[in-house]
């Protein structure tokens, strides 16, 4: 007959304690077990989509940069037109550094027509220097075909290797044939009225 071993209450107790123990410290063991591979399941994906997120990150700054490159050439590129424009809408006589506008010599004598593209009102004047030098001063000033803000005016020379004394004569003769003093800029008939009712008589305008 086997004998039997025998506790007793203290020794039950202790070991349904222990027992306890050992149930909670398994039970906390794997929960924290579990907890760990949680977090490295999520700090790989994690990882993992930040490296696939990357790329396209990158991609939408590199598409930023280029945007606001375009950007920037394309002002550039509206500057020098609207500079080039400019100077071949204003700038539409380039005289020679070699020339002297200052030459009053009989050869440089001539009348010449300005006319406002915009309005179609003409001016009339004469100049012994250099026809270039007349339109600049008449443009810096607003006087003759820039009267009243004209921006496109249309320049052209009617005569020219006038002798220094007929020169009024031809100023009146085309100040009445263009009928620029009554329809135009010019403030008088000029300083010869035989040759403005000559032009007069010839105008069509």
């Amino acid at each position: 007959m086997k004998s039997q071993m025998k506790l007793s209450r203290d020794e039950k107790v202790i070991m349904g304690l222990f027992s306890g123990l050992l149930i909670l410290l398994y039970k906390f063991t794997l929960g924290l077990v579990f907890s760990l591979v949680g977090l490295g399941f999520q700090f790989l994906l994690s990882l993992a989509n930040a490296f696939i997120k990357l790329p396209y990150h990158l991609l939408l700054v590199g598409v930023e940069v280029f945007k606001q490159a375009i950007k920037f050439i394309s002002l550039v590129v509206l500057f020098f037109v609207d500079a080039i424009s400019y100077i071949l809408k204003c700038d539409i006589f380039k005289p020679s550094t070699q020339k002297n506008f200052e030459d009053t010599s009989d050869s440089l004598c001539c009348v010449y027509l300005g006319t406002d593209t915009d309005t179609g009102m003409s001016y009339v004047g004469q100049t012994s220097r250099f026809s270039e030098a007349r339109y600049l001063q008449h443009r810096k000033h607003k006087s003759g075909p820039f009267k009243n803000g004209a921006k496109n005016v249309n320049w052209s020379i009617l005569k020219q290797n006038i002798t220094d004394t007929d020169l009024n004569y031809w100023e009146s003769y085309y100040i009445g044939l263009y009928n620029s003093f009554s329809k135009g800029f010019n403030a008088n008939r000029g300083n010869d009225s035989k040759g403005y009712n000559k032009g007069i008589k010839k105008s069509s305008f």
